[in-house]
């Protein structure tokens, strides 16, 4: 199985990537306004909120501000998303839109922009059939292939975009791209890299419901805050606010 070329498809309707021309406060608001307001409006099923994880070490070229992350520092990547705020990318192929937080060598960093995960499973004809989670802040490639884009062989259990359950990617194949750009909430610039050799693992889980209705609100609230704030006041308040965003995203999360 080979991973063919990659194009963008145009999305009737409302795109996802339209959202960037928005402020990142306005993006945060309308990507929690549809996953804790829509899922009212639809099924059980599709009101599910999911986590997708990355796992893995850290290769030459990761950097923080600029300073080199030394090879194989451990790091962890979550994407919060739900099927309430998607789009179809054609069979077996679907983009959501995602909030991510990054776990590097045991500190944690949120990401305020918007983010989408497209997810592909074995029936897409985009890739070849290869399972693929791919995390981007650039969806629409305007700088070639960025963000974490790994391709794998299988699922398990059986995994479809079209009616999401918690999976692991695996065996890993093959990477369009390793490198995850990421601007903290705090102003830190962050960039990861992985092997393309050793690859990246990748899951899927299901939060529980409804806590994280909540706990999505909250972080949501606290983000906005902590951008208002003056720039003193927020250096006092850093430390224990991202230590707060976090425990609101991953408390109710397994592992």
């Amino acid at each position: 199985m080979g991973l063919l070329p990659y194009r963008p498809l145009n999305v009737k309707g409302i795109k996802l990537s339209n959202l960037y021309s928005s402020s990142w406060a306005c993006r945060l608001l309308i990507l929690l306004g549809g996953l804790v307001l829509l899922p009212w409006s639809g099924s059980s099923a599709s009101a599910a909120i999911f986590l997708g994880t990355y796992t893995g070490i850290t290769a030459d070229g990761s950097t923080l501000n600029s300073g080199a992350i030394p090879v194989g520092t451990p790091f962890t990547v979550k994407t919060l998303f739900s099927p309430t705020l998607s789009e179809s990318l054609g069979q077996g192929a679907r983009r959501f839109g995602s909030i991510v937080t990054a776990t590097v060598d045991s500190i944690d960093y949120v990401a305020p922009g918007y983010y989408t995960l497209d997810l592909m499973d074995g029936t897409n004809t985009l890739l070849g059939g290869a399972y693929v989670a791919h995390v981007t802040n650039d969806p629409d490639n305007t700088s070639g292939f960025t963000g974490f884009f790994p391709g794998y062989l299988s699922a398990t259990p059986a995994f479809s975009v079209e009616d999401l359950s918690p999976t692991v990617f695996g065996p890993y194949y093959a990477s369009l791209s390793t490198s995850l750009p990421i601007t903290t909430l705090s102003g830190d610039s962050l960039l990861l890299q992985y092997d393309s050799s050793a690859g990246v693992q990748f899951s899927i889980t299901a939060v529980p419901e409804p806590a994280s209705l909540g706990l999505l609100a909250s972080c949501g609230m606290m983000a906005l805050k902590s951008r208002r704030v003056s720039s003193q006041v927020r250096c006092v308040q850093h430390t224990a606010r991202m230590a707060e965003i976090q425990r609101c995203i991953s408390c109710t999360l397994p592992g």
